[in-house]
């Protein structure tokens, strides 16, 4: 899978959880839902991560910084 189409699955993810109702949920037996939402407190945290500054002298020179 390329990284083009990874917005794509992301999109595709999101669209499937937003039609998940609690009645699926609670339909899984608890080992897979325990999985379930172990996946998804992952992802979570994962997403609310706040963005790295990104290092390198390439990275200094496009800020126009002067790399040692």
């Amino acid at each position: 899978m390329s990284s083009t189409e990874f917005p794509m699955l992301i999109e595709k993810t999101v669209a499937l959880l937003t039609h998940l109702t609690e009645a699926d949920v609670q339909a899984l037996p608890p080992a897979e839902r325990r999985r379930f939402a172990d996946l998804l407190n992952h992802w979570a945290k994962i997403a609310e991560r706040p963005d790295l500054p990104k290092a390198g002298f390439i990275e200094q020179l496009a800020r126009g910084e002067r790399a040692n």
